[in-house]
């Protein structure tokens, strides 16, 4: 049943917007089926951008009215207005991961979910999650509890700068006797145009970083803002054109949720469709009345649906999260009994908390509200601060004696327990309960800290083995190859090699342009590197990388065209080299578990089968390496990858040693524990090197 008021809506009596109310339901319906794993809906995420249109549109609603009645802004009493609607909620919502990231989560993740704690309260959750180049769409690490947060800094770090530019043109057209509505549009384009500009760039170049960071989205909160400054001219549409407008739009941004997917490219051009879908609901709404999108989303469930929207996002996450953590990965339908759980919370939330603050007298006034706000704020930063101290430190990484392969007073460890031939072994075999294993989660190793970092471009070398060897053999790679450098450094004191470690994070030694935003770095780097290799004519070049999307001049390439590509790159690096005298050995790349293993081991200590992946959704892996040896004298491809995963499912823990560090790289000691194959695999490839 429709609202009695909606044939007044948006006029002077009115300003509530039934159909509006019901877009709100439509993007937290969207947003929470997708956290639930719904496979029907992989594009959910696009419900956040309705939320953006929608909070553009009624934000800058309520400036430009309060402009155009006054000619001035009060922005004490636009941030008073924020701080009773968001704070409370999201105060509550903040304690309460706090405490249960206790109960739920691995000690191992405190100090990282501290810091969560602490960027969440100050309302910049997107810029850390942007830090870290985490993919929002197909992250394999495990997600904060607060990763949800990061719409709510890009809003509230827009809300801090656009109500003082509005006030400025206020004035200005105050002093001037201009129009509002020419200035206020000239102002939005400001915003739009270099705001969307920037996001289909830098959407192309690192879709990571782009996904969370502000500037990017500001142009989805101006596309609603527009609405709003031209919403009196918009009611003058006909009511047949608005009600077909009104019902293709709504129709666009729903269905995106259906049709793209955690490969789509995004924000960028595909952002365009849920907003501007959203937009066009937004902007006919009041001319096209009763026979517009109204029809149903003014109805009472959308309506009841839309009113609990703030609160349903809130807890609807954590709850996806402490349970995943709990149980594994959800099936379809416990992702949706997860969030349907979540409802209740979040309902004791809303009427206790939510409403009240809106509503308390105490914080009626602007300055009450403004003071309420501010020691909320000190209030949740001041305890994530406590959180963040509270964590006990992280102990010293077990110590491995590189010398003699020993881990301890065990002989043999890690892959040294396989046999020769170590596919189907039962020593690889996943159990729940392996025993003591080293290293334990939150004392893993990285790879040495000697490579350089994504944006660095500088040559970095360590050198290990017998520095006066006349043998001189060079490991170069990103992060993947560097994982094996502990292994190698016991190989080349074995076979008397003088060897020196390249690596650059995020960089393959290849010719090609990748589609990151840090491959003008990887670029000036790879000429370095063959600058070195020029000069010192190494005897041996080993090399490996993980698999990265390539760049070419029309955009990104697909995951098939990109191995390709790569393929090419690897193969003309490689050539140079082997025509140069330099005998080329390729490191397949390791299996990727797919999850964070080192948070999955520590939440399951005695039931590691949880841990335990499939063997055919992790060995896919290093066809551009495959592709680049193949046929190429001069280069022999060295497969150790059995004796990572021997047995199906793959084994989390493998002789006493835990077998990866996180979603992709191996812990070095277990890289260690590879040395004796990678020296026989050595002795095969180069019986006349040293």
């Amino acid at each position: 049943m429709l609202r009695p008021d909606f044939v007044a809506q948006g006029s002077a009596k009115s300003t509530f917007r039934g159909d509006i109310q019901g877009l709100r339901a439509v993007a937290v319906v969207l947003v929470i089926l997708w956290h639930a794993g719904l496979s029907v809906l992989p594009g959910g995420y696009v419900g956040v951008d309705v939320f953006f249109v929608i909070s553009g549109f009624l934000m800058t609603g309520i400036l430009y009215r309060e402009a155009s009645a006054s000619r001035s802004i009060s922005l004490t009493g636009f941030y008073a207005r924020r701080a009773r609607r968001l704070l409370p909620a999201s105060a509550l919502l903040i304690i309460f991961v706090a405490l249960s990231t206790r109960v739920f989560l691995p000690s191992v993740r405190w100090g990282s979910i501290g810091k969560d704690l602490l960027a969440s309260s100050l309302f910049g959750m997107n810029w850390r999650l942007s830090s870290q180049s985490t993919d929002y769409l197909a992250s394999a690490l495990a997600p904060s509890p607060l990763q949800h947060f990061w719409s709510l800094g890009v809003e509230e770090q827009f809300y801090f700068i656009w109500p003082v530019l509005l006030l400025i043109f206020t004035l200005r057209a105050r002093r001037r006797r201009a129009s509002l509505t020419s200035g206020g549009a000239l102002l939005l384009a400001a915003v739009t145009i270099p705001s969307l500009l920037w996001c289909i760039h830098l959407s192309s170049s690192n879709p990571g970083s782009a996904y969370f960071v502000t500037t990017t989205r500001l142009w989805e909160l101006a596309v609603g803002g527009a609405v709003a400054v031209f919403a009196s001219h918009l009611r003058r549409i006909p009511t047949f054109l608005a009600m077909v407008v009104g019902w293709v739009g709504l129709i666009a941004a729903v269905a995106s949720g259906f049709i793209y997917t955690s490969h789509t490219t995004f924000p960028g051009y595909a952002a365009m469709l849920p907003v501007l879908g959203t937009a066009a609901v937004i902007a006919v709404g009041p001319a096209a009345g009763a026979a517009g999108p109204v029809a149903v989303l003014g109805l009472a469930p959308f309506r009841k649906l839309g009113d609990w929207s703030y609160s349903l996002y809130l807890w609807h996450w954590p709850f996806v999260v402490f349970a995943t953590a709990k149980w594994g990965a959800l099936t379809q339908s416990q992702g949706l009994a997860v969030v349907a759980l979540s409802f209740l919370p979040a309902l004791l939330a809303f009427y206790l908390v939510e409403e009240p603050a809106r509503t308390a007298k105490g914080l009626l006034t602007t300055g009450d509200a403004l003071k309420g706000g501010a020691m909320i704020l000190l209030a949740t930063s001041t305890a994530a601060l406590v959180f963040l101290v509270a964590v006990p430190p992280v102990l010293p990484a077990t110590a491995v004696d590189a010398s003699s392969g020993a881990v301890g007073a065990v002989e043999k460890f890690g892959a040294q327990t396989l046999a020769a031939s170590p596919l189907g072994d039962l020593a690889g075999v996943a159990v729940d309960d392996p025993g003591d294993f080293t290293p334990q989660p939150g004392q893993v190793e990285g790879s040495p800290a000697c490579g350089s970092g994504r944006d660095n471009d500088r040559l970095k070398t360590c050198d290990a083995g017998d520095s006066l060897s006349s043998v001189h053999v060079v490991l170069v790679g990103d992060s993947h190859a560097a994982q094996w450098a502990t292994a190698l450094a016991e190989v080349a004191a074995t076979r008397h090699w003088r060897l020196t470690l390249v690596s650059k994070d995020g960089c393959p030694y290849a010719s090609v342009r990748l589609a990151t935003s840090w491959s003008a770095s990887c670029e000036a780097w790879n000429k370095n590197v063959a600058a070195y290799l020029t000069a010192q004519r190494p005897a041996v070049l080993i090399t490996s990388q993980a698999e990265y999307l390539v760049s070419s001049t029309d955009g990104p390439l697909d995951a098939a065209a990109s191995a390709h590509a790569m393929a090419d790159g690897l193969r003309s690096n490689y050539s140079t080299l082997i025509a140069a005298g330099t005998k080329v050995l390729v490191l397949r790349d390791t299996p990727r578990p797919g999850i964070d293993m080192g948070d999955c081991v520590s939440g399951n200590s005695r039931h590691l089968k949880k841990c335990a992946l499939p063997r055919n959704k992790t060995m896919d892996v290093g066809a551009a390496q495959i592709a680049a040896v193949d046929g190429l004298v001069g280069a022999s491809l060295i497969d150790l990858n059995n004796a990572i995963c021997p047995d199906d499912p793959c084994a989390p823990v493998i002789g006493g040693v835990l077998v990866y560090r996180d979603s992709h790289h191996m812990t070095q000691t277990y890289g260690l524990s590879l040395a004796p194959r990678l020296l026989s695999a050595f002795n095969a490839a180069l019986p006349a090197a040293g």
